[in-house]
């Protein structure tokens, strides 16, 4: 599951958009937030023609203009293959008020007055099993392997929603999601990279 979306490759695409404000404009190819801020998400159409305008012309891709899910947000990092292995989730919780509830560029420089990562996340053990279950067949349908992470968020109904899956996420100790969840395990950062090593090692011998 996903939120509904329609992809853009040029503005006349986007006489067709038949979607339910409000929506957030993304660049299609891009990671770690490039391009995105408080201004991709819009409320009018004016405003969605504006950011896509920006995106096509900036970034030189399609762009992605999507329903906006604003429940809980949370990212679940996997370590394996055939049976990948869920890691505590992380949640990320939104603490300005005054802007919108996007982990843009600026979030992710981690200002404590903005933002602030939960890990493990404090939910109820029935909803966690069905974000790791949206997440993990996520992971699988792309056949990502040895590590990945998948972003969820809830929607209005409380339904998991997968907004990206990410096959190689930052390793940054002490700043990187996935670290973040080794690091609530009290894991060193040698038995993360050897995690990932290990299997990948195993194929190769």
């Amino acid at each position: 599951p996903t939120p509904a979306f329609a992809l853009v490759r040029k503005m006349a695409d986007a006489d067709a958009i038949d979607l339910t404000y409000p929506l957030i404009v993304k660049p299609n190819e891009e990671g770690s937030s490039k391009g995105m801020g408080p201004a991709n998400v819009v409320d009018t159409r004016g405003e969605m023609m504006a950011q896509l305008e920006r995106l096509l012309v900036d970034y030189e891709q399609a762009a992605i203009v999507e329903e906006c899910a604003f429940g809980r947000e949370f990212t679940v990092g996997f370590l394996g293959t055939d049976e990948p292995q869920a890691l505590p989730l992380l949640e990320f919780v939104y603490l300005d008020k005054s802007r919108p509830a996007i982990y843009d560029l600026e979030l992710k420089q981690d200002p404590p007055d903005k933002i602030r990562h939960d890990c493990p996340a404090d939910l109820d053990a029935a909803l966690a099993a069905q974000i790791v279950d949206v997440a993990r067949r996520a992971f699988l349908a792309l056949s990502c392997r040895d590590i990945g992470r998948v972003d969820v968020r809830l929607d209005v109904e409380g339904r998991p929603q997968v907004l990206e899956v990410n096959p190689l996420p930052g390793l940054a100790p002490r700043y990187s999601d996935v670290c973040k969840m080794t690091e609530s395990l009290d894991w060193p950062h040698t038995k993360l990279i050897s995690a990932i090593l290990d299997p990948a090692i195993a194929r190769r011998v």
